[in-house]
This record gives C-alpha cells, sequence and structure tokens, in this order.
C-alpha cells in the first residue's frame, strides 16, 4: 500500500516536494526482532524537484530508478528481477529532459542508505526515448550499479505505442548480467513485457500481459512465463481498480512443475 504526497510552491509550481509512505507486510516465517526490518511502515519516495524552464527538471533525494517501463505492476520481471520494484528505490540525483520528441533521463544514485552499507547498489543509469511518430515511442535504457557482493548490468528496448482510442500496446526487452565478487559464476539473463491495453467502452478496459525471464540464457536454466488477462474500471473520476489472473508457467529442464494460477487486485485513487 502507498500514500503519495506531491506539495506544489511558485507561481509556476517549479519547485516540487513528493513523500510516498508505504506498508509492507511482515516476511512470511520472518524471526527478526530487529525494528528496522520488523517495521511495516517505510519511506517509499521523499524527493524535491525543480524546473528549469520547461524542458529541464532536476531530482534529489530517495525515488525510483531512472530505467525502462515505469508500470505500476511490481511484480512483474521487469521490476522485480531488474531491481527496480516496489521497494527498491535509491537516494541519489538526476535530471530530466523533455524535448518536443525526445525525452532523456540520467541518474547517479548511492543506493538505499537505510541499507546496510554493503547491500547498498550504487552506481547510475540513463534512459533516452524518441517520439518516432504520433503515438509510437521507442526508447532504450542502460543501468550499472554494485555492492560489496555483486555487480549489475542492465540494458533494455521499450515501445509505447498508442492504437485507435484509448487503446495501447507497452512492451519491454532486456538482458541482466550478474557478476559475483566472491569468485561466484557470472550470468546472463533475460526478461520480457508485452501489455496491451483494449478499451471496451468508456471507463473499462480490457488489459492482457505476457511475461518472460531466464536466469540465464547460455544453459538450460528455468524459464519462467505468465499470461495475465484482467480489467481495468474507473467507476468514478479519480479512481482506478484493476484485477488480474495470473498464470504461472516453468519450464525446468529436469523436472515438471505445475500451473500457478494468482488473482491480483489494485485500487488506485487520485485526489
Amino acid at each position: 500500500a502507498d500514500i503519495s504526497n506531491v506539495f506544489l510552491f511558485g507561481p509556476r509550481e517549479d519547485l516540487a516536494i513528493v513523500i510516498t509512505v508505504g506498508y509492507v507486510p511482515k516476511p512470511f516465517g520472518s524471526q527478526s526482532t530487529d525494528p528496522a526490518i520488523t517495521s511495516n511502515i517505510i519511506s517509499r519516495e521523499h524527493y524535491v524537484r525543480y524546473s528549469i524552464g520547461r524542458s529541464f527538471k532536476v531530482y534529489g533525494g530517495m525515488m525510483d530508478k531512472v530505467y525502462g517501463l515505469r508500470i505500476p505492476d511490481h511484480n512483474a520481471f521487469s521490476r522485480q528481477q531488474t531491481g527496480i520494484a516496489q521497494n527498491d528505490q535509491a537516494h541519489g540525483a538526476a535530471v530530466h529532459y523533455t524535448g518536443d520528441r525526445f525525452e532523456a533521463g540520467v541518474h547517479g544514485f548511492a543506493g538505499n542508505l537505510f541499507q546496510n552499507a554493503d547491500l547498498r547498489q550504487t552506481g547510475g543509469s540513463t534512459m533516452l526515448e524518441w517520439e518516432l511518430a504520433e503515438k509510437f515511442r521507442l526508447g532504450g535504457s542502460v543501468l550499472v550499479s554494485a555492492n560489496k557482493f555483486v555487480g549489475i548490468n542492465m540494458a533494455g528496448l521499450h515501445t509505447r505505442i498508442g492504437v485507435g482510442k484509448g487503446s495501447s500496446i507497452m512492451a519491454e526487452l532486456g538482458g541482466i548480467r550478474r557478476e559475483p565478487k566472491n569468485g561466484g559464476e557470472a550470468s546472463t539473463g533475460a526478461y520480457g513485457l508485452l501489455q496491451n491495453l483494449l478499451r471496451l467502452t468508456r471507463g473499462v478496459h480490457w488489459l492482457t500481459t505476457m511475461e518472460y525471464y531466464t536466469s540465464d540464457i547460455s544453459k538450460l536454466k528455468t524459464k519462467q512465463m505468465r499470461f495475465a488477462p484482467g480489467i481495468q474500471w474507473f467507476p468514478a473520476q479519480r479512481i482506478e481498480l484493476r484485477a488480474e489472473a495470473v498464470n504461472s508457467r516453468s519450464y525446468d529442464p529436469d523436472t515438471a512443475q505445475k500451473d500457478v494460477w494468482d488473482l491480483l487486485g489494485q485500487i488506485h485513487f487520485y485526489f
């Protein structure tokens, strides 16, 4: 759960302060009594944004890393396996430029300063996106980071396409290179996301998501795939409801596994 507040200042609202408070359930089986670990309330974001003219924005504080498509599906492979899910924000500074047909962001981060120093992934990332035609954007992202135990290099291609009135397609395809620093074997994984939003009627959309992930493309490692049909409904202005049925299937060269079904829901209020 999230509660976000945006405070705007100045006649043109050039200065903004963003604060997001989140609720985190206690992990199953956790026996820790450390308040820093067992607390259910965390700060997911707290940063300052300043606009320089119409094109430049400067950010400083704890925020999402600049990388890939920013979708609310925090359990998606494109967020979960890349380390940019709902609890993976980092302290740092970012610059964002928006032109008529071009968008770019650069982010330098020092990791989550609330974590132990050995665990913090420090590094940088960048994102570029071009509008090649009306309702068609193509972009790319790169992220390089490391902590005491592992170095992570990632790159991805992503696109957003508008189709007709109220429908869209989003896709992201990328690779993840993990290099252990304790002498372990490096691996290169891959992930993919394809999401289609189809307008059924005013305020109601059919949502279809397909995903792919493997931890090592060079070996016969387990491959995971998901198929998730669902509904997105705006029953009133500023209220969004989402419900999805997710089928997860694993392809393991050594063992056969049953499919897993999950029912997921999201409720968003905008004020």
